[in-house]
Formats: structure tokens, C-alpha cells, sequence
């Protein structure tokens, strides 16, 4: 019930949030292809079987 009283208004929420959109390439970099995980990396996700 006061979970919406946690949310930070938008006048507080939207300056960070534009200053990561206009930088992320910066920050975080860019590139061309998705990643995709090598076997070792692989083997920490778990495997979920495909509903139907």
C-alpha cells in the first residue's frame, strides 16, 4: 500500500536518468553484436525446459 510513496518523484527520477542515456555508450561502451556467453559462463545459468 505505500510501495508508490518509494518511487522518487519525477522531477528527482529524470536527470540521472537522461545523463545515463545521453553518456551509456561512454560508460558502458558500444558494440556491433550481441554478446555470447562462453562455455564457462554458460555453466552458471540454469537451464529452464521449454513450456508448451
Amino acid at each position: 500500500m505505500l510501495a508508490p510513496l518509494l518511487a522518487p518523484p519525477a522531477p528527482l527520477r529524470d536527470p540521472p536518468y537522461d545523463f545515463v542515456a545521453r553518456t551509456r555508450y561512454r560508460l558502458f561502451g558500444r558494440t556491433d553484436e550481441c554478446q555470447v556467453p562462453s562455455p564457462e559462463l554458460r555453466k552458471r545459468f540454469v537451464e529452464r525446459p521449454l513450456t508448451q
